[in-house]
């Protein structure tokens, strides 16, 4: 019952989830959104080890991190994207 509820969970979440093996990086289950973003069918996801999504940290116009004058640690206008093997970009 927990492992139904768990897999129903993993694959109703809108979040991006792929679980990947520690010692050869293949993948050995996602969810739909990560099969929805990428474009593939998962037969043809599972055991690659091939990355197949990119991150992309976009910054500002100048292409300078600009931080909040009283919190240093706090980013404006950085934006973040995913590419996925399809090269399609999306916005995260």
């Amino acid at each position: 019952m927990r492992e139904e509820r768990f897999r129903r969970i993993f694959n109703a979440t809108p979040f991006l989830i792929a679980l990947r093996s520690m010692k050869d990086k293949r993948y050995i289950n996602v969810n739909e959104s990560f099969l929805t973003t990428i474009g593939l069918p998962i037969n043809e996801v599972i055991n690659q080890t091939a990355d197949l999504l990119h991150y992309i940290v976009d910054t500002d116009d100048q292409g300078e991190l600009t931080s909040n004058r009283n919190d240093p640690w706090t980013k404006e206008r950085l934006s973040s994207y995913i590419l996925a093997c399809n090269n399609n970009l999306h916005s995260i």
